[in-house]
């Protein structure tokens, strides 16, 4: 059974590691030593913390900005075929749960482990929780509040590279139900 379940979702990340690789052969912006960090952060990660980085994906835009529903309405206009430009593409919000557990603590053993999922994305680096436009240090999956997170730096990067608006929007709806 354990090797069947790795199998399945090791099967799952070889597409996004595939775009990672057809996407890096071809930027001019990444050096070796960056694409080797990056190689060796993608083979550290599960499925579930992909997932996990392409439902937050979004959440830097709105977090860390004061974007209006209008203005990215205006954003998304903007880049018509007459004047040049691609259309540009936004990440989806998704509405992410205000969580505090941490006057009850947190039981079950999902909630724990894609919580601790969350806590080791962050240790990466590769998302981050704000409080009041800065990033909060969190030390204990019991303050991690997902409404509060968004993606940073190198997982922004993989979120591109690896193409991951890709995964199908029930596997993100899934992960979120379990936040």
């Amino acid at each position: 059974m354990y090797i069947k379940v790795q199998q399945e979702y090791e099967i799952k990340k070889l597409k996004y590691y595939g775009n990672f690789l057809a996407n890096i052969a071809f930027s001019e912006e990444i050096s070796k030593e960056e694409a080797n960090k990056l190689i060796t952060l993608i083979n550290v990660l599960t499925y579930r913390q992909i997932k996990l980085i392409a439902l937050l994906s979004g959440q830097v835009i709105y977090t860390n900005s004061h974007i209006t529903p209008e203005l990215l309405e205006v954003m998304h206009k903007f880049g018509s075929d007459h004047m040049g430009f691609p259309k540009m593409k936004f990440p989806k919000k998704w509405d992410l749960p205000n969580r505090d557990f941490s006057a009850q603590g947190m039981s079950g053993y999902s909630t724990i482990s894609i919580y601790q999922d969350l806590m080791d994305l962050m240790k990466l680096g590769l998302v981050a929780q704000y409080r009041d436009d800065n990033i909060e240090i969190i030390l204990d999956i019991t303050l991690i509040n997902p409404h509060s997170l968004a993606m940073i730096g190198l997982g922004a990067q993989l979120y591109n590279l690896m193409k991951l608006e890709q995964i199908p929007e029930n596997e993100l709806e899934e992960m979120l139900d379990q936040l």
